[in-house]
């Protein structure tokens, strides 16, 4: 697809000033419509705060507080300025007048990001790893049934699943061995983990763009401004601080807004994890295998079973065991505490 900006595409793009008009390559602007110098105009004028294109005899500049065209009126006082620029109450002192919006158009900024819709974060990433044990124990028993004198060995070792190690059992002349249920032996809970905590974030972010040039051609306690654009709701008036709007921007209840967040601070993991319910052991395996090394032919049965073994071996002994699946008996751990974070830049907007 070919996306080359072309003077007949319906969009604003390349070096146009407006859609499919000025920038040198395509045709020249009509009045009103957007320019960045008289070049960009069908009339050859092209008004310099608002950056539009003005009708021939049209004040040339309507915030320099001058009578440009020779009818006795300058700026707002002149019809030719009308759709262009308006008189609007002066804020008061410490103060700007300007429109709220994301980007500022001609005629406004530099943007002052603000804020608002605070979102605080907490503090994290402690853990707690668990360490759980088990012990299991087999008999080897010498008649059938399971019956006769029990020879217990418990394994060397305590482990969370898998083989536990090996037991001698040469030369002991048992036919048939029974696995006993595991035993809790306990578990080991380690605090881990290190502290994070994500930037305190809001909800809306926007800008306010101050008004850029303004005149003394309006009436007490006024100034001539440019008109907000079709896109921003109305004039504005930022104050510092928390505080009721002045008289001409009282349309809507006072907004206020911030600069941005310093984030609070961290404490650190805790010491030990929490108490928590002792896991239980959940199965047992035991295995006689017919040749050294836990290798070779092999018997195996869970807990409450019986082997037979067809002749006596030469056998090493295996068994293992484990705990159940995690659940709300794991180990636990307290977050680091969180300090809040602190807003900061509060300002007041309040609109016409």
């Amino acid at each position: 697809m070919d996306t080359t900006p072309r003077c007949d595409d319906g969009i604003k793009n390349g070096a146009e000033t407006d859609v499919d008009c000025g920038g040198g390559a395509c045709r020249a602007c009509t009045t009103g419509q957007g320019c960045a110098a008289p070049t960009d105009c069908e009339s050859g004028f092209c008004e310099p705060n608002v950056k539009q294109c003005i009708a021939p005899g049209a004040e040339t500049d309507c915030l320099d507080g001058i009578d440009n065209n020779g009818d006795g009126l300058a700026d707002c006082q002149d019809p030719t300025c009308a759709a262009l620029t308006g008189c609007v109450p002066s804020g008061p002192g410490g103060s700007q007048i300007g429109v709220v919006q994301a980007s500022c158009p001609p005629g406004f900024g530099p943007a002052t990001k603000i804020n608002d819709g605070f979102q605080d974060t907490t503090c994290g990433g402690c853990t707690c790893a668990t360490t759980p044990m088990c012990s299991t124990r087999v008999s080897l028993q010498g008649s059938a049934g399971c019956g006769g004198i029990n020879q217990v060995l418990t394994p060397t070792g305590l482990a969370t699943g898998g083989p536990v190690g090996c037991t001698a059992a040469d030369g002991r002349g048992y036919v048939q061995f029974y696995v006993f249920p595991p035993d809790t032996v306990g578990r080991n809970c380690a605090v881990g983990g290190t502290v994070t905590r994500a930037d305190p974030d809001f909800t809306t972010k926007t800008a306010f763009c101050p008004v850029q040039v303004t005149s003394a051609t309006c009436g007490t306690n006024e100034v001539c401004a440019p008109k907000p654009p079709a896109q921003a709701q109305s004039m504005c008036v930022t104050l510092p601080g928390s505080v009721s709007c002045p008289s001409g921007y009282q349309a809507s209840a006072p907004k206020t807004y911030y600069a941005g967040a310093s984030r609070g601070a961290c404490g650190t993991c805790p010491a030990s994890c929490d108490a928590a319910p002792s896991r239980y052991c959940s199965y047992a395996h035991g295995y006689v295998f017919t040749c050294s090394g836990c290798s070779g032919a092999s018997y195996d049965h869970d807990e409450n079973e019986c082997a037979n073994i067809s002749a006596t071996p030469t056998a090493i002994l295996s068994v293992s065991s484990a705990f159940a699946a995690a659940g709300a008996d794991d180990c636990n751990v307290n977050q680091p505490a969180t300090t809040p974070s602190t807003l900061i830049g509060q300002s007041t907007v309040c609109c016409r």
